[in-house]
């Protein structure tokens, strides 16, 4: 466990949120789920660099998963079309498109940009 700061509120103290390794990875104790993006800045702190696809937050109902091989998963969960926005372009390695820009996902549709 890192950080002395127990499971307080992490987003106004100078010390990181306590964490666990497991296994390859690390296990982050929240002692709440924050309302405002603190959790997302939280994530971007803890996870190296995703390759930088995403310029915004996917929209709720979309997963984003970075992978160490610098790629990204984007899954839409939704039985409608989303929006997303990304930073740079990028090739589905399933369907070989080319995206840029803002780019519009299918229902349930799954990427994987590099």
């Amino acid at each position: 466990m890192t950080g002395d700061c127990g499971l307080g509120d992490w987003r106004t103290k100078a010390c990181p949120p306590p964490q666990r390794k497991l296994g390859r990875g690390v296990v982050v104790k929240l002692g709440f789920w924050p309302k405002d993006d603190s959790l997302l800045r939280l994530i971007r702190q803890l996870i190296p660099h995703g390759g930088d696809f995403l310029s915004a937050p996917v929209p709720a109902g979309v997963l984003a998963v970075p992978h160490t091989d610098n790629s990204i998963f984007i899954v839409n969960t939704t039985g409608k079309e989303m929006a997303i926005e990304l930073s740079r372009a990028a090739s589905d390695r399933f369907s070989d498109a080319k995206l840029s820009g803002m780019a519009q996902l299918k229902p349930f549709q799954v990427l994987w940009l590099d």
